[in-house]
């Protein structure tokens, strides 16, 4: 096996992938996720189907705003799911007493967290591409380009990445899964939805006689639902 198939494909990420798919949970998890995605979009086009002007004259429009909505909740449930996935990911061996078996293998300390890691973050890849079919009915209504899907989900994948990294290390930090747990939800809330409502609350002073709207403070843009609406 080459380094590169090695540092996507190792043990850990083989046994891990194997345990979640063969579980009620995992299956489950993909039909509410898809469920709770479509029944958005549903709701979404039922209520621009009853507003008073119709879809006539402005059908792109109806295509950016539906878009918009369904990538901030993607955002949204992402957020949920990411921290669940990676916070027990070393405090569960830890409490199932099975952490030295990893040790003792000769598998490094580094691939056992990067592999641990990677099956987490598979799963949420393989939640986003289940999101794809939705996602492409929107080209129905245009106004939405090629490029601006594929920007979304990139942004989504990498606020992913960073809140599996947040899930790990409160894992490997805190020797329970519930405080592991409760600390990432913080840690991710704090960054995906604080950032931004601090910044609405308190906007960046400007000059009182200029006309502008005040704009964020600056940590407010590491919140990837800035990206996803700008």
């Amino acid at each position: 096996m080459s380094r590169v198939a090695a540092a996507f494909w190792n043990p850990i990420v083989a046994k891990e992938y194997r345990s979640r798919m063969r579980t009620w949970r995992s299956p489950l998890a993909m039909m509410v996720y898809v469920v709770l995605i479509a029944g958005l979009g549903y709701a979404m086009f039922s209520s621009m189907a009853r507003s008073n002007s119709g879809f006539a004259g402005s059908v792109p429009n109806y295509g950016q705003t539906l878009f918009k909505y369904l990538v901030i909740f993607q955002m949204v449930l992402i957020t949920l799911v990411t921290p669940a996935l990676t916070a027990g990911a070393i405090s569960s061996e830890r409490e199932r007493q099975t952490i030295d078996l990893l040790f003792v293998t000769r598998i490094p300390p580094f691939s056992i967290i990067w592999g641990k890691l990677l099956a987490s973050m598979s799963f949420v890849v393989l939640l986003l591409l289940l999101s794809v079919p939705i996602f492409s009915l929107v080209f129905l209504f245009g106004g939405i380009e090629l490029d601006q899907v594929l920007y979304s989900f990139l942004v989504t994948i990498v606020a992913a990445l960073a809140l599996g990294l947040i899930g790990i290390a409160f894992s490997t930090w805190l020797r329970r899964t519930l405080a592991a747990t409760v600390a990432s939800y913080m840690a991710a809330f704090a960054l995906v939805f604080g950032t931004v409502a601090f910044g609405m609350v308190f906007p960046t002073k400007i000059d009182p006689k200029s006309t502008s709207v005040p704009a964020p403070p600056a940590f407010t843009y590491l919140s990837p639902i800035v990206p996803l609406v700008a």
